[in-house]
Order: structure tokens, then C-alpha cells, then sequence
């Protein structure tokens, strides 16, 4: 698998029962004037391109059609997306080590994958939007909530436009559904005239009173603001509504980006978003590694099997071992997490050669066989800049992550002194030092806390 972490283009995928002609335009080059040994048996080149025996820049531009039908819908279906409007980017395939199939569209038939596949295949990305669900039963209101997606998702040039319009849409869809508990389905109805404006500002308001409390930091509740108002702007800038009445709240509340910088750690929800924007399983993997495991990104880059004790006999759970570590203890409990590592080295056994064998995050351009911590960073950066989750004003670095770790570890051994403050005080103990040292075993007290720390990741990492 390829190490790069350079910017990405987006691509779409192939339904199985598109009707489109791929050789309809004559924009695009047909033959790549090479020989094609695997044309007209679709089985065939189906396994040689899964087998990695066959390079897509071999291929004739109907092959590519069948190539694609054949191996990478199946894959992307698999990992659940949608088919008929998801929009993978250059790093899955990366992941899944199908670069080539991105060079040999342009460089051999003059075209992009999304040009390929929306032109020639006849994907429709903007269905999505078509299939958004939101709480109320206006059909004005939802006409223009589709309308704002649709327009967020085509101006945008980010290799992560699909996830970002996402994330947008979980704000909004998070906003109509508390204001139409609270006010009725129709959102447009008090924006339409400058003399509602009093009375529009009361009920959102209202709205932004449970966003204060259900919302967990600062920068989340700024953020939110940032969507609500930006599709409150759209419907005055296209003549549907008189005035933005959530304009100045986010002063009003203090939800502003300088009162963001709040904390040197990520919060529980922080940690929540990223793990609800990793898209690939070595995205989760490495998100675990990070925030569950505590680990540093070097760490992580070269994480290999014979690490991992998943199934011990001897251990009341399963661990990595390290050689040497840096300020740190030779064995890390997973707590949390070993589902993925099993998952990761079932899928990664594929991609494993004689010198990078074993690897978890595996590198051909690598002279140590596993990618670098460099490239931990960057693809955390991505999930990151996917998630839109900042601290002091920049996006979310690894770093935090192991800060994460341990403020958690350290409120998890906190609450269970407090427990056994209970515990003492209804038998009497004067103190829980009397009760560590006489009737609790090191043993058992380790496992108090490893069962609370266990379920606070499981809280926080179990939201793919």
C-alpha cells in the first residue's frame, strides 16, 4: 500500500445497473495502445486486478467500466457505502491499492474518476441529498434544508466534501429537530417579515437554550451556531427569509471561537466526532491506537502482529508489548479496541509482502516495511480536518490524543476513590486508604479501574 498522504480528488461509484454508454463521448481516449490480456473475461480481469496482477493503466477504457463494476463496487458496498452517491477519495483507493486506477483515467483517457463516473457511469452525488431526513413534515422547510446541502456539497473543492456536508447536516438536522418540538414545523414562516423579527429571536433562542445544554464545549456550541446561521444567510441571500434571527447569539451565549480555547485536551464529544469520521478501518485502527491506547504516533506507525497478545492465558485481558518505550510501561492493556486489531490484521494479511509482513500500517516506499510517524500525522490530520474538531483555533494534532488518555485515566481513577469513599464510609473505614490497604487486593483494585476506564472508551470509540 502506498505511503502517500497527498491531496486528494474524489471519486464515485459504479451502480450495478447503470444503463450509461461509456463510449459515448468523444472527449475521452479509448485505448491506452497497450495489450489488454484479460479483455472480454471480466472474471479473469477481476482477479488479476484484486490479485494485484494486472495494473489499471493497462487497460482499455471499456475494461476500465468492467474493472471498476467488478472490484471496487463490491468493495465499497462492503464497507458500507452508498453506491449510488458515495464519493470515495484518493486515499481509499490508496488503501485499498487501487491508486492506479486514478492515473490511468488521467493520464490515458484525459479524464478524472469523477468525470468517469458521473459522465459514463451516471452516478448522481446530489441524490444524496434527495434522501435527507429531517424532522419536519414542511415541505418548504425541507425543500430549502435539501436546497442549502446541495449548494454546500457543489461549491466545495475539499477532498472530504461528502463527510463535511455530513457533519453539516447532523448540526442542522440536531437544530430543526429541537425547534420543531418547540415551535411547529414550519422554519421559514417567522424569518419572512422584519416585523417578526422580535418574536423570531425569542424562539430561536429557545432552541439555543437545549443546544447549551446538550452540546458539551464551547467550540462544539460555536460550531453549531457557524451551520445554523449559515443556512439562515442562504435563505436571505436567495430572497427566503427578511432577516438571519440567530445573528449575534453566538455572543450573546459566548459561543465564540476565542472562548474556544477552553482546554489542552480533547472533551469526550471531541473524541466522539473523530471517531465519527474515520471512513476506513485503518482509519479506526489508528483513532484507537491514539485515543484508547494512549500510544505515540511513532508507536503506532510500526505496530506489528507479534505485538499483540490478543487471547492471553496468562493476563486478564489482551495487551501490546513493547521492547523500549519512552516514559512509559512495557505492556499497554487494550481496554479497549481488539475487535479492530483482529479486523486489521484480517484485511491486512492481503496486503503483506515479504518486507512488510506482519505490519499493522504496512509501506513499500519504506525502508522499515511500516509508514512513518509523519504519516500517522497526516492521516489523523485528515480524519481531523474531516471532523472539524479544533483546539486553541487549530486543528487537532495526535498529540492531544495521548492527552486524552490520560485526563480520562486519571477522572476514571478519580470517580472510583470516590466509590470507595462510599464503600468506607458505609463500613465504617476511616479513610479509603484503610480499606485499599486491608481488605482490597491490588489486584482487584487495578480491575475496578480498568472496568471504569474500559467503559469510558467503549462510550466515546463506539460511535463508527
Amino acid at each position: 500500500m502506498d505511503d502517500s498522504d497527498s491531496e486528494s480528488e474524489t471519486a464515485t461509484v459504479l451502480p450495478r445497473d447503470s444503463d450509461a454508454n461509456p463510449g459515448d463521448s468523444g472527449d475521452i481516449t479509448h485505448s491506452t495502445g497497450k495489450m489488454h490480456p484479460a479483455e472480454g473475461d471480466p472474471e479473469e480481469l477481476a482477479v488479476r486486478l484484486r490479485e494485484g496482477r494486472e495494473k489499471w493503466s493497462n487497460l482499455s477504457f471499456e475494461e476500465l467500466l468492467v474493472g471498476y463494476r467488478a472490484v471496487i463496487w463490491p468493495r465499497l458496498a462492503t464497507e458500507g457505502y452508498d453506491p449510488e452517491t458515495t464519493v470515495p477519495t484518493r486515499q481509499w483507493l490508496v488503501d485499498q491499492g487501487h491508486r492506479n486506477l486514478e492515473y490511468a483515467l488521467r493520464e490515458y483517457h484525459d479524464t478524472t474518476l469523477r468525470r468517469f463516473c458521473t459522465e459514463h457511469v451516471g452516478v448522481d452525488p446530489d441524490a444524496a441529498d434527495d434522501r435527507a431526513e429531517w424532522p419536519t413534515e414542511n415541505d418548504a422547510t425541507r425543500e430549502r434544508l435539501n436546497a442549502w446541502l446541495a449548494e454546500k456539497r457543489d461549491r466545495s473543492e475539499s477532498i472530504e466534501s461528502e463527510n463535511t456536508v455530513r457533519t453539516l447536516y447532523s448540526r442542522l438536522k440536531t437544530y430543526v429537530e429541537i425547534y420543531v418540538d418547540e415551535w411547529g414545523d414550519d422554519l421559514l414562516a417567522a424569518v419572512q417579515d422584519e416585523n417578526q423579527r422580535r418574536d423570531a429571536n425569542d424562539m430561536v433562542e429557545t432552541v439555543y437554550d437545549q443546544l447549551q445544554d446538550r452540546l458539551e464545549t464551547t467550540q462544539t456550541r460555536h460550531k453549531y451556531h457557524r451551520t445554523i446561521s449559515s443556512w439562515y444567510e442562504y435563505l436571505v441571500n436567495t430572497g427566503r427569509a427578511a432577516f438571519n434571527p440567530v445573528d449575534g447569539l453566538a455572543n450573546r451565549y459566548g459561543w465564540t471561537s476565542a472562548d474556544s480555547k477552553e482546554t489542552t485536551a480533547p472533551s469526550d464529544e471531541q473524541m466522539r466526532e473523530l471517531a465519527r469520521a474515520t471512513e476506513t478501518l485503518e482509519e479506526r485502527l489508528l483513532l484507537v491506537a491514539l485515543g484508547a491506547w494512549g500510544l505515540r504516533r511513532g508507536e503506532v506507525a510500526a505496530l506489528h502482529r507479534r505485538q499483540f497478545t490478543l487471547d492471553p492465558a496468562d493476563a486478564p485481558g489482551p495487551y501490546i508489548e513493547f521492547g523500549q518505550r519512552k516514559n512509559g510501561p512495557g505492556t499497554v492493556a487494550l481496554l479497549y479496541g481488539d475487535d479492530v486489531v483482529r479486523e486489521r490484521l484480517a484485511a491486512v494479511t492481503e496486503e503483506w509482502t515479504d518486507y512488510t509482513s506482519g505490519y499493522l500500517f504496512p509501506s513499500t516506499r519504506s525502508e522499515s516495511g511500516h509508514i512513518s510517524g509523519t504519516t500517522v500525522y497526516n492521516r489523523f490530520q485528515t480524519v481531523a480536518k474531516r471532523a472539524d474538531v479544533e483546539i486553541d483555533g487549530s486543528t487537532i494534532t495526535p498529540k492531544y490524543c495521548r492527552r486524552y488518555w490520560y485526563n480520562a485515566y486519571t477522572a476514571v481513577m478519580n470517580d472510583a476513590d470516590e466509590w470507595l469513599d462510599e464503600v468506607a464510609a458505609a463500613q465504617g473505614s476511616a479513610s479509603v486508604d484503610v480499606l485499599k490497604q486491608n481488605y482490597l487486593e491490588a489486584d482487584t483494585l487495578r480491575e475496578i479501574r480498568r472496568d471504569s476506564m474500559r467503559e469510558q472508551l467503549a462510550t466515546v470509540f463506539s460511535t463508527y
